[in-house]
């Protein structure tokens, strides 16, 4: 790892204990121990996160008490094949969502700030429900944010892009830092 920039390595074994939720550490466990490296090392600290809570497949039951009241699933009818796995990848977006507001509360509180990109490497397989609500866009979403940053904007980028815009936003002042959506993935 040091030849790609890392000084170390945290694996599953800086996760003893932590709650696992379909075998997977959970988003929110990686966010607060993130959170405390943060808080506890250097301000020019550069943390990379990898985490796969919501990587399917879903396991029918596994995941089978997703909240179905949420507005995302109202009025959505997804096929019996899928229903499952589709509460199952909700739910996981929801833990995503937790984790992301974990980080973006530990950079904000920071004197220094911080800034935080996020992306997914491919979207989910759920072939008959996209089908059945005319879903066929198969970019992946992702977010650079920088802590104060008030503005704004989507950008659609190649994959091969992103780093450049995170290295990008990383040396330009906060006010100056744009939220990207619409990764789009590479060509076979």
């Amino acid at each position: 790892m040091r030849n790609l920039g890392f000084d170390e390595f945290l694996g599953e074994e800086a996760f003893n204990g932590a709650e696992r939720i379909g075998g997977y550490v959970a988003d929110v466990e990686v966010a607060r121990f993130a959170a405390r490296l943060l808080q506890e090392r250097e301000s020019n600290l550069f943390v990379f996160i990898v985490t796969i809570e919501n990587h399917g497949p879903w396991p029918n039951g596994v995941l089978d008490h997703a909240d179905e009241s949420a507005d995302f699933w109202r009025g959505l009818v997804v096929p019996e094949a899928e229903r499952s796995a589709f509460k199952g990848f909700v739910k996981g977006v929801r833990h995503a969502d937790s984790m992301l507001g974990i980080l973006a509360q530990t950079l904000g509180a920071g004197a220094c700030g911080g800034l935080l990109a996020m992306y997914g490497d491919h979207l989910p397989s759920f072939p008959k429900t996209f089908q059945r609500v005319g879903f066929h866009d198969n970019r992946s979403d992702y977010l650079v944010w920088r802590a104060g940053s008030a503005v704004s904007a989507r950008r659609d980028l190649a994959a091969h892009d992103l780093g450049r815009a995170i290295l990008e936003a990383r040396s330009q002042p906060p006010a100056a830092v744009t939220s990207h959506t619409g990764l789009q993935e590479a060509a076979g």
